[in-house]
């Protein structure tokens, strides 16, 4: 991947991720339009996988949230 990642479709980019962890789960948003949203998904990990992985965001969520009150 010697091109800057603007040119890199997402497709490949979330393959190399895939790649380099043994478990991952990512959640991309999009807007659009003002009326229509995309989302992707993409997982390498099994489903108590990736619970664990959403507990840890929820968690990195919210102690973000309260360094930002600081």
């Amino acid at each position: 991947m010697d091109q800057p990642l603007d040119f890199i479709p997402t497709e490949d980019l979330v393959s190399e991720i895939k790649r380099r962890y043994d478990s991952m789960f990512f959640i991309g948003y999009k807007r659009t339009t003002n009326k229509r949203s995309d989302y992707h998904c993409a997982t390498n990990a099994d489903p108590h996988e990736v619970i664990g992985l959403l507990e840890m965001a929820k968690d990195i969520a919210r102690d973000i949230g309260a360094s930002d009150e600081d």
